[in-house]
């Protein structure tokens, strides 16, 4: 056994506690002189990073050929220097690491970018390795138990619930603690997080011994060189012991790290204060600290969510937002001026496209609003736009679909021309009537062109998706339409049957008279047209969606469940 009790090594000018990734193994031979020495502990402080401070083993990054990178944090933040790896980084070799039953390993992590399913470490032979995954962190160890057989075990954290057990803790782009203790003369296996081990990540198993062939390679590495192990993100302060690190050792530890010093060995009497509570119950009317009268401002809220994980380059659409900035940056609320408001939608949109994958809403109404969202988008080159049109809303809610001073023949009727509403009933209310010619409404369109006309004085690109609410085309009844003698000729000349004929009319009038006008735009040649209101629902609420969907882009159909599912996650 390793029990290493001992001085440590200064290193300009301190002492030299553990640094900034402690692996912790543990055996059990009890500790003395008041000190709990890893038997090896890097801080990469060091002139030569991958030295030892307890000079036994230095990492060796070289034998796998694994890239890294060492690096200094910011003032206030983190222990002094730290290793980076990334997608090109593979297995970093921490030297044999023998142990009988006891083994504690310890180190500060801070997830990156594209941190995900990762291989903290393991022992080559398998004796015991530490993943975490969304959303779980798992301590596998393999023993041979007393009565002759062998015992692999998981210990899994499920990272669902709240504080210390949620995922999203460990995502908020901060240093955290980790140490993984395992005794197998007791059975007991532990993960401490920032100092305590809170409920959920202890549990007992068969007792037995860690197995010690002399035949196997008993390397313990650091990484993974598998591509979906590989960790991406910041380590340091790695440390591992052959005994069991005391609670209040490993508490100390943390307070050193939020001190921002290294870790140190004296004994300390200290306990760690008691675990915060990891569930709680659903609250259904959950709302923002302080609600009604709302004491944390959205764009703190926004501030506190962990960053999502999308790839730099990605290839996913960007999410198109359908809340109003305006009103989420205070618009119309108690307390809250309109130029503040301005400031607050800005920052949001901005955090969203930069953070969560969000493409930056702009407009063409010219008020302050679209003014600053204009600004920002032209000092923001990189972000992808997008733009929301209302159809319906054209013209003071009167579009030209829903004209009441046309021709006749341009409202549906029966064979004695009285107009029908949905339903066949007879009405003074005009409705649009399927066969009536699309070159009459192309002023919806015009309108929306003159919009984009005067955006484009101001902004220095095009808009890289319009999406159109769409709810202005009535769903008239099959009943209906078979009253009209003119529409119910046109469809048995087409052939096809009522839905298809009805959404038939419906994309032709769209896209004719509405879309095409505004997106034949030069500045939209790259630019797409989605519709809100189409999806694969029962023709009972929509128009079918064989015919409805050639609307939206050709070869990549964009349908309603894009949005309201996928692209509507902070639809408020």
């Amino acid at each position: 056994m390793l029990n290493k009790i001992c001085a440590l090594p200064k290193i300009s000018g301190f002492l030299l506690a553990v640094a900034e990734a402690v692996f912790i193994l543990i055996a059990p031979a009890p500790v003395t002189a008041q000190t709990y020495a890893p038997t090896r502990y890097w801080t990469f402080e060091r002139s030569n990073p991958m030295l030892d401070s307890m000079n036994n083993f230095n990492m060796d990054p070289n034998y796998y050929q694994s890239p890294y990178t060492i690096n200094t944090n910011a003032a206030n933040v983190g222990v002094g220097k730290y290793m980076t790896l990334n997608n090109s980084s593979s297995m970093i070799k921490l030297g044999q690491f023998l142990i009988d039953t006891t083994i504690t390993v310890e180190f500060l992590f801070r997830p990156g970018y594209l941190f995900n399913m990762t291989s903290f470490f393991k022992r080559i032979d398998g004796a015991f390795e530490a993943q975490m995954g969304y959303p779980y962190i798992s301590f596998y160890t393999n023993t041979n138990n007393y009565s002759g057989g062998t015992t692999f075990d998981e210990l899994r954290v499920d990272l669902s619930q709240i504080g210390k057990r949620s995922y999203g803790y460990f995502m908020d782009g901060n240093w955290h603690h980790i140490v993984f203790s395992y005794n197998s003369k007791t059975g007991v296996k532990k993960i401490y997080i920032d100092g305590d081990c809170p409920d959920g990540y202890s549990k007992t198993i068969t007792t037995g011994y860690f197995i010690n062939n002399t035949s196997v390679n008993r390397d313990v590495i650091l990484n993974s060189q598998a591509p979906y192990l590989k960790y991406h993100g910041d380590i340091d302060e790695i440390a591992y012991y052959n005994y069991i690190l005391p609670p209040n050792q490993i508490y100390k530890h943390y307070q050193d790290f939020t001190q921002k010093k290294h870790f140190t060995f004296a004994a300390s009497s200290t306990p760690a204060p008691s675990p915060a509570p990891v569930t709680a119950g659903l609250d259904m009317n959950e709302f923002a600290p302080g609600h009604p009268s709302v004491s944390v401002s959205v764009i703190d809220q926004l501030s506190q969510y962990p960053a999502p994980r999308y790839k730099p380059g990605n290839t996913l659409m960007k999410n198109f937002n359908w809340m109003d900035p305006a009103y989420m940056g205070g618009l119309f609320q108690p307390g809250v001026t309109t130029t503040q408001a301005v400031i607050n939608s800005t920052i949001i949109q901005t955090e969203l496209a930069k953070n969560f994958n969000y493409l930056f809403n702009v407009g063409y109404s010219g008020n302050q609003f679209d003014t600053a969202w204009t600004g920002a988008a032209n000092n923001n080159p990189t972000f992808k736009l997008g733009m929301r049109v209302f159809r319906a809303q054209l013209n003071g809610n009167s579009p030209e679909l829903v004209s009441q001073t046309k021709a006749s023949n341009h409202y549906l009727q029966n064979s004695s021309g009285q107009f029908l509403d949905l339903n066949g009933n007879v009405t003074s209310n005009k409705l649009w009537r399927p066969t009536a010619p699309t070159s009459s409404y192309s002023a919806d369109g015009n309108s929306i062109l003159s919009g984009l006309n005067y955006l484009f004085t101001r902004l220095n690109r095009g808009v890289d998706l319009i999406n159109e609410n769409g709810e202005v085309f009535p769903f008239i009844t099959e009943t209906a339409m078979l009253k009209d003698p003119v529409v119910t000729a046109a469809k048995n000349a087409s052939g096809l049957d009522w839905q298809t004929f009805l959404a038939t009319k419906f994309k032709e009038n769209e896209t004719a008279s509405f879309r095409d006008v505004f997106m034949s735009h030069p500045r939209m040649t790259n630019s797409k047209f989605t519709e809100f209101a189409i999806d694969g629902y029962p023709p009972l609420y929509g128009f079918k969606y064989s015919e409805a969907r050639k609307v939206n882009p050709v070869g990549r159909k964009l349908e309603k469940l894009d949005h309201s599912m996928a692209w509507m996650a902070m639809d408020c």
